[in-house]
C-alpha cells in the first residue's frame, strides 16, 4: 500500500501509474477530490484490477491535515510507503489558511506538520514504513532567506519561494533521519 500526496497530477500521478502496474494499492491523498476522481478513473481504465482509494488532503490547511491523519489512524491501513510528493509551484503570492506564504506554507510547513504528526503513529504501528520526499534541483540553487522567509520585506519571487520550500524539504528529510 502506497500513500501518494498529490497523486492526481505530475510526478505523483506518474508514480501511481507505475506502482499500480506493479500491483500496489494506491491511496491518493489529494486536495481536489474532483481531479483525484478523474485521475483514479484514468488509473483504473489502464489497470481494471487495480485498487485505488482517495483521501482528501490539503497541505495548505492544518485542519485538513489533522482530518487526514485521523482518517489514516481510524482506517487501520497497513501502509508500506508514504510518498510526500504534493506541492505548489509558480503561483501568485498568497497565504495559507493559517496565514503563511502559500508555497512555503504548503510545501514545507504542511509537509513537516503532516510527517511530524504521523511519525508517532508510524513508529507505534510496529511496521517499517518507508517515507519518501520529492524535492527539486532548485533546492540547491535557492537558499532560504532566514531573515525574510515569507517575502515580507523583499519582492515576492515564485521560483525563489519554490526553491526555498524544496530546500526546506531536504532539511525535513534530514531531521526525520536523525530523530
Amino acid at each position: 500500500t502506497v500513500v501518494i500526496t498529490g497523486a492526481n497530477s505530475g510526478i505523483g500521478f506518474e508514480a501511481a501509474k507505475i506502482l499500480i502496474k506493479l500491483g500496489a494499492h494506491i491511496i491518493m491523498a489529494c486536495r481536489n477530490i474532483g481531479r483525484a476522481e478523474n485521475a483514479k478513473k484514468c488509473l483504473l481504465d489502464e489497470n481494471p484490477s487495480g485498487i485505488v482509494d482517495i483521501l482528501q488532503l490539503d497541505l495548505a490547511d492544518f485542519d485538513s491535515i489533522n482530518a487526514f491523519i485521523n482518517r489514516i489512524k481510524t482506517s487501520n491501513l497497513h501502509i508500506d510507503y508514504f510518498y510526500n510528493n504534493a506541492g505548489v509551484f509558480r503561483i501568485p503570492n498568497s497565504k495559507t489558511k493559517q496565514g503563511y506564504e502559500i508555497v512555503l506554507g504548503t510545501n514545507l510547513f504542511g509537509t513537516f506538520y503532516l510527517n511530524k504528526k504521523l511519525c508517532d503513529y508510524f513508529c507505534d504501528s510496529g511496521e517499517k514504513i518507508k517515507i519518501i520526499f520529492t524535492t527539486s534541483i532548485t533546492a540547491h540553487i535557492n537558499k532560504i532567506n532566514y531573515n525574510d522567509p515569507f517575502f515580507e520585506n523583499h519582492k515576492y519571487r515564485k521560483y525563489k519561494a519554490y526553491g526555498s520550500s524544496k530546500r526546506g524539504n531536504s532539511h525535513i528529510f534530514q531531521y526525520f533521519l536523525e530523530n
